[in-house]
């Protein structure tokens, strides 16, 4: 896919609230802050504009938002 890119998780032993955040916003069951290894990423197109993270939105968008919750962020 044109312009898609992969961003690496925040380590949990470094940005554990944050590394949670994201964990949560995947919406996978028994994945956790606990589950991210070195190796675990998150594609771009989880985030707002499919950027990446910015500063106006450092985290991804719940995989379970709707288009209009996104819209309203």
């Amino acid at each position: 896919m044109k312009d898609v890119f992969f961003i690496r998780f925040p380590q949990n032993h470094r940005e554990l609230e944050k590394c949670a955040r994201w964990a949560k916003a995947c919406s996978r069951q028994n994945f956790t802050a606990d589950s991210v290894k070195k190796d675990t990423y998150i594609c771009s197109l989880h985030f707002v504009n499919g950027s990446g993270p910015t500063s106006d939105h450092p985290d991804p968008i719940p995989a379970t938002a709707t288009k209009y919750e996104v819209y309203l962020k």
